[in-house]
């Protein structure tokens, strides 16, 4: 028999699936191949692997290992960032690189919401305002396919009710809020977000001025007698 030459090349002898959900793992086995094609089985060169091909990073508990027999095989990878055209390449000093087939990875189940744009700051009793609400896998992915939920929303923190419609279904992962009025006064003002089997989330705090004047109340009134030349008093509220 002929004996391999020394690795010159490295060759994916295990590819990873064409398509997984963001956090599923998946294998990639290396082989060192000598210049004939011939795996080199005595090699014992320390193999890496790292996405070189499409958003987010490659994850998994051992990215560098040295060859065993000629292969090293990395298993449990997986990418956890939604997008198309992912490849991991493959290194080893000395050594012609390999990089895989493209793997697709697809959001994982919804998990929890997040605010993705919030109330205006400041707005006035009575007028409108709007916010969105992103449903998000586990790693932060917007779930946009499957059962989409059903989001409500509601005054957290302040005083006064939030008015408007406080429950739509997300579509494509996003929940959009029109319409939002509080017709109290004040500031530290914040909503809660909630949906069913779902992490809430809380907006940023916001405040709420008055509206411009629309009536006037007698706050206090003067005494039912006073004697003629006594001086008295009155206090008034201009209420929006």
């Amino acid at each position: 028999p002929v004996a391999p030459d020394d690795g010159t090349t490295l060759v994916i002898s295990t590819q990873p699936p064409s398509s997984a959900v963001a956090g599923a793992t998946w294998t990639v086995a290396v082989e060192v191949h000598d210049g004939a094609g011939n795996v080199n089985t005595a090699a014992t060169d320390l193999v890496s692997v790292v996405l070189s091909s499409g958003t987010g990073a490659l994850n998994g508990a051992v990215l560098s290992q040295t060859a065993v027999g000629g292969v090293a095989t990395f298993d449990g990878l997986t990418v956890t960032t939604v997008g198309s055209g992912k490849q991991v390449t493959a290194s080893a000093a000395g050594m012609s690189s390999a990089t895989t087939t493209a793997v697709t990875v697809s959001h994982a189940e919804a998990a929890s919401l997040v605010v993705a744009s919030e109330l205006d700051s400041s707005f006035v009793a009575g007028e409108d305002s709007s916010m969105s609400v992103n449903v998000v896998d586990a790693y932060g992915n917007l779930v946009t396919t499957g059962v989409q939920a059903d989001v409500s929303v509601a005054l957290y923190q302040g005083t006064g009710v939030l008015q408007g419609t406080s429950t739509v279904t997300a579509v494509a992962g996003v929940a959009s809020f029109a319409g939002l009025s509080v017709e109290t006064a004040g500031s530290g003002k914040r909503v809660a977000v909630t949906a069913t089997d779902l992490s809430s989330a809380v907006s940023a705090t916001f405040g709420i001025v008055p509206a411009a004047a629309a009536s006037v109340r007698m706050a206090a009134e003067p005494a039912s007698e006073v004697g003629a030349g006594v001086a008295f008093g009155v206090s008034c509220e201009l209420l929006d």
